[in-house]
């Protein structure tokens, strides 16, 4: 995995996520985020608390944390699978219906809620 990060200069870190992206499928893709953020906990029980965390337990943590980050996004498509599309309907005496939609755009990596 480490071979395909590109190397600099970039500009910015979102410089560097654009050029990553590409690179790896969602799932390597999530792990490396996963990985990144464990790197900088790391750094920041050093810096704060003195603690250095061992580099070993820092990457099977990742893999735990990753694990269970694949899981729970299997478990929410799985029920939101299950879940059977329905006409609006007016909501009973007092009481108040919110209604609430996200769509995603892979080709352009855009999200929208509303």
């Amino acid at each position: 995995m480490v071979d395909r990060l590109p190397q600099g200069p970039f500009r910015n870190c979102m410089e560097w996520f654009d050029s990553v992206f590409p690179l790896f499928d969602p799932e390597e893709f999530s792990f490396l985020m996963v990985l990144l953020w464990n790197i900088w906990n790391r750094r920041n029980r050093w810096l704060h608390s003195n603690q250095l965390v061992p580099a070993r337990l820092v990457s099977e943590y990742a893999q735990i944390v990753h694990g269970g980050f694949q899981q729970s996004n299997e478990d929410v498509v799985s029920q939101v699978a299950c879940v059977r599309k329905k006409n609006w309907s007016k909501p009973e005496q007092g009481h108040i219906k919110i209604n609430v939609d996200g769509a995603w755009k892979a080709s352009t990596r855009t999200a929208a809620i509303g």
